[in-house]
Order: C-alpha cells, then sequence, then structure tokens
C-alpha cells in the first residue's frame, strides 16, 4: 500500500506578516524591530527575524578534511604517525622538513606566510592578519585583501586561512561570504573554480583560564567551519599542557560532529535559510566595500598601518568589554570554578 504524502497545508491558515510582526513586539514588550537588533560592526543592524532573503549560492563541500596541528618544536615523525593513528585526514607542521614517505598526507604552515596543503595548493594566511576582536565583515575583508595581492604577485595562492570565533551564526556567515569574495577575486586573475578554505579557531578562542571550556569554544568553531563550508578544518590543542591529549580531544571534535553529528552529509546547511543569507549578504557587502577601499589606495600592503591600527583598536575593544563583563566569557570572567 502506498502511503499519500502528509498535506498540512490545509490545517494551517497562512501567517500574515501584520498580525505575525505584531505578535513578536508583544512577546517581546518592545515597540519596533529595531530595539532587538545588534550591531554587528560594518555589517550593521541585525534584526530578530527575517521574512525574505536573497539566496547565495556557495559551493559548499558537504565534507571537510581534518588537520592536525602539531605545536612549533613536536617531532615531525611522531605527530604525523600521532595524527594518522588518532584518524586526521592531514598534518600541517610548522616548519617545512623533508618527512619522506608517510601515511598521512603532510602539508606545511609558517604562520605569517602560505600555507601549503598536501595537495600543493596555496592558502593566504590571514590568521596572523587579523586579531582579537575583529569585526566580521573587517575580518573578511582583510582575507580578500591578501588573497588578492598573492594573486597580482602570482604566488599561486588560491584559498585562505582564516579565522573564526564563537559567535556561531556570524562566523559561519562570514565563511560563506568569504567563499564567495574570494571567487570573484580568482575569477577576475582567471582562475576557475571555488576558493578553498581552511577554518581555524581565532586568537580570542583559547582561554588559558579555563581549559576545558575551551573544548566547548572549539566545538562551537568547529560547527561553524563545516556549516560554513570549510575544505579543511584545522583546530589546536584545547590545552597546550596537555600535550597529545590536548590535540586527540580537540580532533576528535571533528569526529564527533562527522561520525556522530553526521554533519558532512549536508551540504551548504545555511542556504536558504533567511537569517544566515541575510548575515551572508550584510557581512559580505559590507567587507567587498572594505576590500575595495584599500585596492583603491594601492591594497593591503599599502594600507597595512592603517589595518595593524585598527586591529589594535578592535583588540583595545575586545580587552574592555572583557574586563567590565559587557562581554562574557564563560569560565573566565563569568561562570568561573568555584575559588577560581
Amino acid at each position: 500500500m502506498t502511503q499519500e504524502p502528509l498535506d498540512l497545508s490545509s490545517h494551517f491558515a497562512p501567517a500574515d506578516p501584520g498580525a505575525w510582526l505584531e505578535q513578536v513586539l508583544d512577546g517581546l514588550r518592545i515597540g519596533s524591530l529595531e530595539q532587538a537588533s545588534w550591531l554587528l560592526g560594518e555589517a550593521g543592524l541585525v534584526a530578530p527575524y527575517y521574512t525574505e532573503a536573497p539566496t547565495h549560492t556557495v559551493h559548499a563541500p558537504g565534507a571537510w578534511q581534518y588537520a592536525d596541528l602539531p605545536p612549533a618544536g613536536a617531532h615531525a615523525a611522531s605527530a604525523i604517525s600521532s595524527a594518522a593513528s588518532g584518524g586526521a585526514d592531514l598534518v600541517l607542521l610548522a616548519e617545512p622538513t623533508s618527512v619522506g614517505s608517510t601515511d598521512l598526507p603532510v602539508g606545511f604552515w609558517t604562520r605569517g606566510s602560505l600555507v601549503t596543503l598536501p595537495s600543493g595548493t596555496l592558502l593566504v594566511d590571514a590568521v596572523h592578519a587579523i586579531g582579537t576582536g575583529a569585526p566580521p565583515a573587517f575580518s573578511v575583508a582583510v582575507g580578500l585583501s591578501l588573497l588578492a595581492e598573492s594573486c597580482a604577485d602570482e604566488e599561486g595562492a588560491t584559498g585562505i586561512a582564516f579565522p573564526i570565533d564563537t559567535s556561531y551564526f556570524p562566523s559561519m556567515a562570514s565563511l560563506r561570504a568569504l567563499r564567495l569574495g574570494a571567487e570573484r577575486i580568482l575569477s577576475a586573475f582567471g582562475v576557475d573554480g571555488a576558493a578553498t578554505v581552511l577554518a581555524t579557531a581565532g586568537r580570542e578562542v583559547i582561554q588559558e583560564q579555563d581549559a576545558y571550556g575551551n573544548l566547548l569554544r572549539l566545538t562551537t568553531v568547529a560547527m561553524s567551519a563545516v556549516c560554513g563550508g570549510a575544505h579543511v578544518v584545522a583546530l589546536p590543542p584545547f590545552d597546550s599542557a596537555e600535550g597529545e591529549r590536548g590535540i586527540r580531544l580537540s580532533r576528535n571534535i571533528s569526529h564527533l560532529l562527522r561520525h556522530e553529528g553526521l554533519m558532512g552529509l549536508v551540504s551548504d546547511p545555511g542556504r536558504g535559510s533567511y537569517y544566515i543569507e541575510q548575515l551572508t549578504a550584510k557581512i559580505g557587502n559590507a567587507a567587498w566595500a572594505q576590500f575595495q577601499a584599500w585596492e583603491s589606495e594601492g591594497g593591503f600592503r599599502a594600507c597595512r598601518r592603517e589595518i595593524e591600527s585598527r586591529m589594535a583598536a578592535f583588540e583595545r575593544e575586545y580587552v574592555a568589554s572583557v574586563t567590565s563583563e559587557e562581554r562574557v566569557l564563560v569560565g573566565v570572567n563569568r561562570f568561573t570554578e568555584a575559588g577560581a
């Protein structure tokens, strides 16, 4: 017997936008949506809900590769062996070195330089250039500017290593906006195809005062990275003092999302969500405008002093907001262990 699809449309009347808005305002006890909106840096105000949005086609991979990040000075052979036995897809060593034949693909990431993936794909390193507390749109603009500079210098980079924080939805939208902007830049330089994105944790994610809380923060980062369409996810050890255990538990976050969360089975899960699409548009448009402004003044290299000055200001604002507890860091300035 073939079961007919369940049709619920006849049981529920279409929602009237005006009536819905009235109910939202009444429930939140506010007079307008602007009172419940929040500022996302250069991207402007973000409303509490949306009823329409442009749809962006982001060629998300659906599945991702996980890269171990052994600390600088780690013994290469031991790091590779540990990554292979722990189920990592590749390992990125901090220093270029001859490793010979290995059981795992090996790449290199010298901070402040190009990232070389095992496939030979080169990524610009935006992680070293983006400081603590930088807004999403500004961060994306920095990544795009570094990629454009690399393309102009004919270095061969076709992707970006990019840091994200624990703001789940803005980080997801930032990666989507980054990919869209990067594809525009590569296309302008005659490079076809999607840009490769490696996502990792920003500087503010790892907090020494709350090592186990770092596992939760890294999980949020990994989920944003996966849902934002990162090709490679690379998490630092949740606690550098833990040695191999610190690397393993960070790696297991990716395993959990892949094998238990089944998150690799869905390509671009944010597509069609009014909220995510609006965030992507807001961050993407603001980032592109900032990128073009820097390009008109000579690009990243010419504007480096200005960019670093603004990064320093963002960090000061971030530190002040943490100190005043305007910004809550769980386990650091609020909800700390008794006696800590």
